[in-house]
């Protein structure tokens, strides 16, 4: 499931940032931010419990 997550967060990504890139170019940098912070955030959580497993 997590893996359909981070495929939607980041085609929605693309689909807005193809769409703003043509009238505002800087909020698309904006908009790849916060799509990498938030797939970011799943890989820490998923990357957090295998440390947890380790520890």
């Amino acid at each position: 499931m997590d893996i359909i997550k981070i495929v939607g967060i980041a085609l929605t990504a693309i689909v807005i940032i193809i769409i703003i890139k043509q009238y505002k170019p800087e909020f698309a940098v904006y908009i790849s931010l916060i799509a990498s912070t938030l797939i970011m955030f799943i890989f820490i959580d998923k990357l957090a419990g295998i440390v947890r497993i380790y520890k």
